[in-house]
């Protein structure tokens, strides 16, 4: 009666909760406003003000101060109808809504790419409106552009224009304060913002696509693929400028506010190689994602030839054979070629040795802890004698809390099958062995553990992945012990971490705690993470095939690494299914985390 009752309280919450959640989220998107287009695997929105993250879905409105954040898997597309643009985000991402300011008289809108990539494609904007991508140390100023962002872990900046005109501004720590260039069609822009070259135009390349099409994914080249037509459009409107101006005998000069690019037209054979990559780029990109695997050419082929019907120039078409290459030299002052080139290399050994340097301090960071783990092992090995575990710990309270809701005829036969258990177990090993039959079940494979990683706002979530604990694996309770840095703290608001798909709540409980300290005379603080879960009760052993037995979320506040360095897994009989330690086989790599 009373187990019923809590369920139905459970279920009317649950409904709640779905209401309350539905009332936020299930809202037409306001003309103007901005909202999810499209999702494509993990992608969740972190609402401004808020500290929790919801699943994104399609037709989702979003508010300034609302943050996307993309999985490994994760793409999305965001539109907003004024100022009028798609950005299309890439996996591995987070992106922050920075400013949606809609007036009858201008509308702007801001997006701050802090890591990850976003394809662009913003339409020609009125007059008094403002459309800007912002990143870690740049502002990105756009008018009708189709452009790609790149933010990478250790803060490099990519920025490629296909069509019309991006207005850079970095800032830079030397006294002359902000440095603004011009980033052309055709053009790449890689600086790191941290170590800025002298001259910044030098950090101005003609884009390598093989390059680009290595780090996007299928959803983004698509999507790149998809703005053909305005990429046309507008790149025919700058070569008649530029022809313009070569007949009438004037240097052609790309410009926008006073700010020049560094695209060098001199003559009638310069405006055919420029105009040449402009036409050839998107095709290039298409024949590289299917050399690359990076996109089906069945379905390239059918998704060009939608494209191509909005194309009224058959010379200008998307190919995916016959493709004349990217001329790296196109649009090239020679005389600039040299210092380009210098400057590739200069950026190449600054990233390169922050990469050594990285390197250095995760082996420094795995040095640490194994030692801990040697000092940890000796002293879990002192104190085994005298102490109990925790997962048999939390077996002896779940059981006495069990116990204490019986009736006494309950109780009786609860201890007569008790009893009857320990018994069967002594004549099961009191019988000599018997070889068993070679049979292909599958149960038969080795159970398996794996720790997937996830990441959050505040860290990460680690999800305990179970593998084969099916037949005479199946589990009835878990221990897992983790080492890790002083700088991650296990914990969260206190809700439930294990699966209620295997482990039932009515029956089921589980224990997480934390011990940080300094391991025999080391003096590197260190952080133990204990893990337990276990049923009572007349549950019996959970079968899991493949599926998350539990998830920990962590805060991170710094660097360094963790580890799970102990595992027993037993069943409802107290007989160990798995049991591991560091010096054995089977455990998880370690993991390597940073704020």
């Amino acid at each position: 009666m009373n187990r019923t009752f809590c369920r139905l309280i459970l279920l009317f919450s649950f409904v709640a909760l779905l209401t309350c959640s539905f009332n936020i989220k299930i809202v037409s998107a306001e003309k103007g406003a901005a909202y999810i287009d499209e999702v494509s695997g993990e992608v969740s929105v972190k609402l401004a003000g808020g500290v929790k993250t919801v699943a994104a879905f399609a037709n989702m409105p979003l508010s300034q101060g609302d943050q996307i954040l993309t999985g490994d898997d994760g793409s999305a597309k965001i539109r907003v109808a004024k100022p009028e643009s798609v950005s299309t985000i890439g996996p591995d991402s987070r992106v922050s809504i920075a400013k949606l300011d809609r007036k009858a008289a201008r509308s702007k809108f801001s997006l701050k790419l802090w890591t990850g990539s976003m394809w662009n494609s913003v339409n020609a904007l009125s007059a008094g409106d403002e459309a800007v991508v912002e990143t870690p140390g740049a502002r990105l100023n756009v008018r009708g552009t189709n452009f790609l962002v790149r933010v990478q872990a250790d803060g490099t900046l990519s920025v490629f224009a296909a069509s019309g005109l991006v207005e850079a501004d970095l800032t830079t720590k030397s006294s002359s304060g902000d440095a603004s260039i011009l980033v052309a069609p055709t053009q790449q822009l890689i600086a790191f913002p941290a170590n800025l070259p002298r001259e910044l135009h030098n950090a101005l390349t003609i884009v390598d696509v093989e390059e680009l099409v290595k780090q996007s994914n299928p959803f983004i080249l698509k999507a790149i693929i998809a703005s053909t037509s305005a990429i046309i459009t507008e790149n025919n409107a700058l070569i008649q400028s530029l022809q313009k101006d070569l007949n009438t005998n004037t240097q052609p000069v790309i410009e926008r506010g006073g700010v020049e690019s560094d695209i060098y037209i001199s003559s009638q054979q310069d405006l055919q190689a420029y105009a040449a990559n402009l036409n050839n780029f998107i095709s290039n990109v298409a024949y590289e994602a299917v050399r690359a695997s990076k996109l089906d050419s069945a379905e390239l082929t059918r998704f060009i030839k939608e494209i191509n019907r909005k194309i009224a120039d058959s010379s200008q078409t998307v190919r995916l054979s016959g493709v004349d290459p990217i001329n790296p030299l196109a649009g090239v002052n020679p005389m600039s070629a040299a210092e380009k080139e210098q400057e590739r290399i200069r950026l190449e050994a600054v990233l390169k040795e922050i990469e050594q340097k990285q390197q250095l301090l995760q082996n420094d960071f795995k040095a640490n802890v194994s030692l801990t783990l040697q000092q940890l092992t000796d002293l879990r090995n002192d104190l085994a004698a005298a102490n109990q575990s925790i997962l048999e710990k939390l077996q002896d309270d779940a059981e006495k809390r069990y116990i204490a809701q019986l009736s006494p005829e309950e109780l009786a036969v609860y201890k007569k099958n008790k009893q009857q258990l320990v018994a069967g177990q002594l004549n099961t090993a009191a019988k000599p062995a018997v070889p068993a039959p070679v049979t292909s079940d599958s149960s038969s494979a080795d159970p398996e553990i794996t720790l997937v990683q996830t990441k959050t706002e505040t860290g990460f979530n680690l999800s305990i992945h179970l593998k084969q604990f099916t037949g005479s694996s199946a589990l009835y309770a878990a221990e897992f012990h983790f080492i890790s840095d002083h700088s991650l703290v296990a914990g969260g608001s206190g809700a439930r971490l294990l699966n209620n798909s295997y482990f039932s709540p009515a029956n089921s409980t589980e224990a997480l705690k934390t011990i940080t300290g300094a391991m025999g005379s080391s003096p590197v603080m260190k952080t133990e993470t204990i893990y337990a879960a276990t049923q009572f009760g007349a549950a019996s052993d959970v079968a899991i095939s493949d599926g998350v037995l539990a998830t920990i979320p962590f805060k991170v506040t710094g660097s360094g690494t963790l580890k799970l360095f102990y595992v027993k897994i037993v069943d409802s009989t107290g007989k160990a299914i798995l049991e591991l330690t560091d010096a054995a086989a089977g455990l998880p790599p370690v993991i390597v985390y940073s704020k």
